[in-house]
Order: structure tokens, then C-alpha cells, then sequence
């Protein structure tokens, strides 16, 4: 199975109640110069906010016979744990990307997305660059090259937030881009050697490959995300992983109950 490692470059938060909240500044005073004699009118107040994260469960019911726990020649119980711990894993991975909120976290593929800047855009709204052509980058030319639309992505955003931007996108959208070249022939894709091995690199910044995203071939999809992950997106954990061991319920079978909960 594939899966989507957000954890990997999200910010992380372990909280003991079942909400996180966190004040959040969302614009600033104004100011403005006078005169020794000049009348001086109201500037604007700064407004504050509240960024709640709300936790959600998980579970997982799986069950064996006792016979085979006492008899197999492996850990039945122990290979079950794994199993579930991966699905479980996988499941979450799934809703950071495309959850709807509902009972499970909200996905940033979720998010309402527009065209428009920073300062006319509604708060919590996320921006997008459009390639022009459904389920396509643009068609390259003498002049033009499908990454543009890339570069215009990175410089939608201010300096202080391009530092630590990472890509996202799927196996077929990297695929892709690989085989982008500039106006000299180079590739802009560079591979790069990294402790854990290969790092891919698209036009200076790593590549995360997110399989559940779209991918670019799909019409009106978001193919490709670009953020700063530890300010865009924060997972709130509740506690770990919990298992009750029910030998009682159905007489000759052990159920096991595993729970998380997370936001």
C-alpha cells in the first residue's frame, strides 16, 4: 500500500483534553504620520482569533479464536497488533489529505482554494495558481515551459515563508515533472543523496510524494501542493494507540479493541 507520511513534516502536538486551541493574530494595527497640530482620527485595532483543532476517534475491532491463539506457532495476537497499527496509520494519513472534518480531521486538499492575493482573499482560504488546461501543465514552447506555472507558485509566497516549502503531489504528477526542461535543456528536476538516500528536488525545493492526492491527469484537480508544513498544518494527538482484550463477549473467540484519537 501506498500512504501519504504527512507526520514526516507536519508540526505535531500532543494535547490532554480533547480540543486544541491556540490565539491567532489575523491582521495588524494601521498607523499613519501627523502633524504637531493635526487632528488625528482612528486607526484601526488588530483582531485576534481562535485556531481550534478538535480531536477524533479511531477504532478497530478484530477477533481470533482462542484455539489459534494457543496453538499457532507464531504470535497470532502480536501480528494482529501490526497489522492494525499499519491501518490504522494509513487510514489517518488519508483524512490529513482528503477528510472532510466530519468525525475524522479535515484534510488541507479540504480547504477552500482561490485565485486571488493575500490581501482580498477570505481568511482560512488557501491559494492556487491554475495551469490553464484541464488535467495538463502548459504545452511548452520557445518561450514558454509547463513549470512556469510552478515558478509563479513559489513566488506567490512572501520571504519569510519560502525558506521551508516543500512540494506534494503523486508518483504520475512527479513522473511528470521530471521530464521538465528549461530553455537550455536542463532538467529541473535534481536528485540529491540524503541520509535516508534519494531526495528528489523540483526547482530547489524537496518533493513529497503524497499518493492521496490527485493526480495531475485528473480534470479540476488540485495536482500539486507547495507549503511551509509546520506553519500550514498542525496534528493534534490525544493519547497513543489503546486495546482492550475481550476473551468473555463471544465465548471461543478474543476480540481485540484498539482505539486513537486524533485531530
Amino acid at each position: 500500500y501506498e500512504t501519504s507520511d504527512l507526520r514526516a513534516v507536519c508540526a505535531t502536538i500532543s494535547i490532554s483534553t480533547n480540543t486544541y486551541e491556540e490565539p491567532i493574530d489575523r491582521d495588524e494595527p494601521t498607523t499613519g504620520w501627523v502633524g504637531e497640530q493635526s487632528s488625528r482620527d482612528e486607526t484601526n485595532t488588530p483582531e485576534t482569533g481562535m485556531l481550534s483543532i478538535p480531536v477524533h476517534e479511531q477504532y478497530a475491532l478484530v477477533k481470533s479464536t482462542q484455539n489459534l491463539l494457543d496453538d499457532a506457532q507464531v504470535d497470532v495476537e502480536a501480528w494482529l497488533d501490526s497489522k492494525v497499527i499499519d491501518e490504522l496509520g494509513r487510514q489517518e494519513n488519508t483524512s490529513f489529505v482528503t477528510g472532510n472534518g466530519v468525525k475524522q480531521p479535515k484534510g488541507f486538499a479540504s480547504y477552500s482554494t482561490a485565485a486571488t492575493a493575500d490581501a482580498s482573499r477570505t481568511f482560512g482560504v488557501c491559494e492556487h495558481v491554475a495551469t490553464g488546461a484541464n488535467g495538463a501543465f502548459k504545452n511548452a514552447s520557445t518561450t514558454v515551459s509547463p513549470a512556469d506555472d510552478m515558478l509563479d507558485l513559489i513566488h506567490k509566497f512572501k520571504k519569510g515563508y519560502r525558506a521551508n516549502l516543500r512540494w506534494g503531489g503523486t508518483r504520475v504528477t512527479l513522473g511528470a515533472i521530471r521530464k521538465f526542461k528549461d530553455q537550455q535543456g536542463n532538467y529541473i528536476y535534481d536528485a540529491r543523496l540524503g541520509a535516508n538516500g534519494i531526495v528528489d528536488f523540483v526547482l530547489g525545493y524537496p518533493w513529497d510524494e503524497i499518493p492521496d492526492m490527485a493526480a495531475y491527469t485528473t480534470t479540476g484537480a488540485l495536482g500539486i501542493v507547495l507549503a511551509d508544513w509546520k506553519r500550514a498544518y498542525i496534528i493534534v494527538d490525544r493519547a497513543g494507540i489503546r486495546q482492550l482484550r475481550d476473551p468473555y463477549t463471544s465465548k471461543g473467540f478474543v476480540s481485540f479493541y484498539s482505539t486513537r484519537r486524533v485531530g
